[in-house]
């Protein structure tokens, strides 16, 4: 009779254990998925950062060149700030076209995701103007940005 007494307590006690492992199996699961959620999020974030600050970049270098081979009498004459779009559909260079038609700003869609340009131009002197570029992007409910400043010049004077 002890003998049955004994199974009885051991295969209870192998329930409990049962329970307890799969209540730490589940709780494991839980933390695996929600770390998983947590790095795709900020590896979408870190891309996304990524492409804005490439676009910045591009932005600078396509108004370099604009200014190069257009002049630097070509780029916007303001006194006080104003936004512009640069239109870059033609391959060459001659034919892009900066402007304010776009209401201020410009949509570029890179990997899925739409980010907004916004080009302002200073006027520092007749030498040089302030250039100051911000791409801006909706993420996780929140509006994120880069924004980059320099100055181009006249440097063919220098």
């Amino acid at each position: 009779m002890a003998n049955k007494n004994r199974q009885k307590f051991l295969s209870g006690q192998s329930l409990v254990e049962v329970v307890v492992s799969v209540g730490i199996a589940v709780m494991l699961a839980i933390s695996l998925i929600t770390t998983s959620l947590i790095t795709q999020k900020s590896s979408r974030s870190a891309r996304n950062n990524s492409q804005a600050t490439k676009l910045v970049q591009q932005t600078l270098e396509q108004l370099r060149v604009f200014r190069d081979r257009k002049g630097f009498d070509s780029l916007p004459d303001t006194p006080t700030t104003a936004w512009y779009c640069l239109n870059t559909t033609n391959s060459d260079p001659t034919a892009w076209i900066l402007d304010t038609s776009c209401s201020t700003t410009q949509t570029i869609t890179l990997a899925n995701m739409n980010f907004t340009r916004k080009i302002e131009f200073i006027d520092n002197g007749s030498q040089k103007k302030l250039i100051t570029i911000t791409v801006s992007w909706d993420e996780s409910g929140q509006t994120r940005l880069i924004k980059s400043q320099t100055f181009l010049s006249l440097w063919q004077d220098f």
